[in-house]
């Protein structure tokens, strides 16, 4: 790409600085990163050093801009990575408010997004807004006992699946393919990406089914030993059944399996879902589970999207019990009410019985569902 996108990142954990140096060695640009004031860690430790090295999948020593004024970054950025938890997007769309008018000329994108999209658009009227149900690859921000700050990257994902609120035209896919490093793979609308996303039935029940070996900060592999038990591997088909129920009543087309999706990001062939989970060597790269069962893929794949999909299937009559389930048990175990605090329908302004229609206007592909039905 002769005219390289100015590209902004919003969050400075794993992903995002990730992310930043990736795109700074296949392009030598910088990439601006922020980090909100009570979220900067990683982001002062990392922009006091000269550079920061990459291991593993990616070796090297790459750099970013860090850049503490957000209103600086909206001035500079084409292309705005949001790259925190989903329980977090909430904040930064208010974060975000008082730059409405520096947003117009640019596109955000949202990783993971879970529905955000819709309810960023509406309140800051950007250009476009993507999302994504994953991100690009596994990595990790390593803090280590010098101070410094690495990045692994455990294994690259071979395509980047997007969709965005308003219709995208080459020009933006374009970019983005540019900006991720990979193919991008647009999904029709963003009721579509919703119905193919592996983190929102592969992470609850190896958590739940797994937390007195977090508790007890077992050494376990969170893949191979909690998600690669049997027991755990049928709870995810279960929830992935009750999902493709929910994509038909939603009349949309869920493209994919859970294990049809893990095998196109990484490009196998794996037969079935536990051999995939025990064997792909970058899902088990070191012997570590999550610190505790607030972990994201507690607070954001059941306290954000479980409860989204519970909340459309109980409008249009659809079956989500095993999601029930885990919204119940995470909310006891983290004292914390789930169903009060995640993403329900009011979120899109609709009722707790909106139809199917409504639900279509919410997500802007009523017109394009009109007419297939009509």
């Amino acid at each position: 790409m002769a005219n390289f996108p100015t590209v902004g990142v919003i969050g400075c954990g794993s992903y995002g600085l990730t992310r930043a140096l990736d795109y700074n060695r296949r392009t030598q640009q910088l990439i601006k990163v922020y980090a909100a004031a009570n979220h900067r860690r990683i982001f002062d430790k990392a922009r006091r050093q000269p550079d920061i090295e990459a291991t593993e999948a990616m070796i090297g020593r790459y750099h970013a801009d860090f850049e503490e004024n957000l209103g600086k970054l909206c001035d500079f950025a084409e292309y705005i990575l949001v790259s925190v938890p989903s329980n977090a997007h909430d904040d930064i769309v208010e974060r975000h408010k008082p730059y409405r008018e520096k947003l117009r000329g640019s596109k955000l994108v949202f990783t993971s997004g879970n529905g955000i999209a819709p309810i960023a658009h509406r309140a800051l009227n950007p250009a476009n807004t993507f999302e994504s149900s994953r991100a690009s690859y596994t990595c990790r921000a390593e803090e280590l006992e010098t101070g410094e700050v690495k990045c692994r990257m455990n294994g690259f994902k071979v395509r980047m699946v997007l969709a965005s609120y308003l219709k995208a035209d080459s020009t933006s896919i374009d970019a983005l393919q540019h900006i991720f490093g990979m193919p991008v793979e647009l999904y029709h609308d963003l009721l579509q990406l919703l119905m193919v996303n592996n983190h929102g039935v592969v992470h609850p029940p190896s958590l739940l089914r797994g937390r007195f070996a977090i508790e007890r900060r077992a050494k376990m592999f969170t893949y191979r030993d909690l998600m690669g038990a049997p027991f755990v591997t049928m709870e995810i088909l279960a929830a992935d059944a009750q999902l493709k129920k929910l994509a038909e009543a939603l009349g949309v087309e869920k493209r994919e399996t859970v294990l049809e999706t893990l095998n196109r990001d990484y490009g196998t062939e794996y037969p079935d879902l536990q051999t995939l989970v025990q064997d792909f060597q970058p899902l088990n790269k070191r012997p570590v589970l999550p610190s505790s069962m607030n972990s994201r893929m507690i607070t954001q794949d059941i306290g954000i999207l479980a409860v989204l999909y519970v909340s459309l299937g109980r409008a249009l009559g659809v079956d989500m019990s095993v999601f029930e389930a885990w919204i119940k048990e995470a909310s006891w175990i983290n004292q914390t009410d789930y169903w009060k605090t995640g993403r329900t329908l009011k979120a899109y302004g609709l009722s707790e019985t909106a139809s199917r229609e409504d639900i279509w206007k919410a997500f802007k592909c009523y017109e394009e569902k009109k007419k297939k039905t009509s």
